[in-house]
């Protein structure tokens, strides 16, 4: 005698689907929530990231326009520029200076190296760093 295979109509496998969810209505919320939860926490961390980076290129693109560069194009040493070029305001400089700025005075004679770093090796000769071992002779 050969078994016939055993056959799971569409109807039955809703009728299955339907009749475990009504079983365990805890367990369906449950697992329910945890679904929306988990979608939505992806959809607002990645409504945060937009939201970041359209700042930040923002930023970027604000600074980016009033950056000024100048650089030498003559290998030579000879100076390209007119002799008056450093007395020339550049256009809007001023402003976006302040504009970034805003009310804080700043100290022309202390540069920014000076203010924001720490020079190892004057420390160094003052005795203020540690010596490393094995560089005793150094």
């Amino acid at each position: 005698m050969t078994r016939q295979p055993a056959v799971l109509h569409w109807r039955d496998t809703f009728r299955e689907a339907a009749a475990t969810i009504t079983q365990r209505p805890l367990r369906t919320l449950l697992t329910a929530l945890g679904t929306i939860l988990g979608v939505g926490a992806f959809v607002a961390t990645n409504i945060l990231a937009d939201t970041a980076n359209a700042q930040v290129s923002s930023r970027f693109d604000a600074l980016k326009a009033t950056e000024v560069r100048i650089q030498d194009a003559n290998p030579d040493g000879t100076n390209p520029f007119p002799t008056d070029t450093s007395a020339r305001p550049v256009s809007g400089a001023e402003e976006a200076a302040e504009e970034t700025r805003g009310t804080a005075e700043v100290d022309q004679k202390e540069s920014a190296l000076g203010k924001f770093c720490v020079d190892l090796n004057a420390k160094s000769r003052e005795g203020g760093i540690d010596p490393l071992i094995g560089r005793d002779a150094e």
